[in-house]
């Protein structure tokens, strides 16, 4: 997963993760604390 900032041309991985640890992605909650973690950095 990835963030997209258009405004300064930049990607900025987020998370990896495979289909091992989640069956088909990461539950809302945990997405939005990680994105949270990375805005607030």
């Amino acid at each position: 997963m990835y963030l997209v900032n258009t405004i300064d041309c930049v990607i900025k991985l987020v998370w990896i993760y495979s289909h091992e640890q989640f069956a088909k992605r990461p539950a809302d909650t945990d997405i939005k604390s990680v994105i949270k973690d990375i805005l607030t950095s």
